[in-house]
């Protein structure tokens, strides 16, 4: 089932397509409208997405789409990669038995597509599928990003610094990353999960810094 405010979002889509004569309802129209939904835009808010520049950007390139204009008075019709992440989101909806399919839903199958502008645009802000399910899924939003650099000590070869809250974050989000022996986690087991992948990453760096 779709939620009123996602349904409010596709006919927007749809309308704006046609607004343009446009023979084909895009991902691009998808997100344009989606940049006036009010889950999606709690979501892009929460992954530090600047939601005015996405929807600037968004529209001038749907205003240049000259190559789909056409002269038939039709509605225009959904893409296929429209109605591919239209069943995308509504899978992994009932896959984990929620209600309704909202524009946060969405704008995670929009990100596992590829190659298509809409990603693009959301992926020059620094916004990833990993960010928006990590939102939907257990409400962490998105840690600005720091400024500061850690210079290497002379002579150390520098290795790759460690995001402790993405490790956690991905131990919690996404199962199949988790070792063989691991079969349900608690909250106290994820922290000792989390204290041996750390472990094991800062041996690896030091290993790293002895070749």
């Amino acid at each position: 089932m779709l939620s009123r405010n996602l349904e409010k979002s596709l006919h927007r889509a749809l309308a704006c397509a046609n607004e343009r004569r446009h023979e084909y309802a895009t991902l691009e129209h998808l997100l344009l409208s989606l940049t006036e939904d009010p889950d999606a835009v709690a979501v892009l808010r929460a992954c530090r997405v600047d939601v005015e520049r996405l929807g600037r950007e968004v529209l001038s390139y749907v205003d240049e789409l000259a190559s789909l204009i056409t002269d038939c008075a039709d509605d225009a019709k959904p893409t296929p990669s429209f109605q591919r992440v239209l069943q995308r989101a509504a899978t992994h909806v009932q896959s984990s038995e929620r209600e309704e399919v909202t524009g946060a839903d969405i704008l995670a199958a929009i990100l596992a597509e590829r190659e298509t502008p809409a990603v693009y645009f959301l992926q020059q802000q620094d916004m990833s599928q990993f960010d928006v399910v990590n939102y939907i899924s257990h409400g962490i939003a998105k840690a600005p990003r720091s400024s500061e650099r850690r210079l290497p000590f002379p002579g150390v070869r520098q290795t790759p610094a460690f995001d402790e809250t993405k490790i956690i974050a991905a131990i919690l989000c996404a199962g199949a990353i988790l070792p063989d022996d691991v079969a349900v986690i608690s909250v106290g087991k994820t922290v000792d999960l989390y204290e041996r992948i750390l472990a094991e990453l800062c041996a690896r760096g030091r290993r790293g810094t002895t070749e």
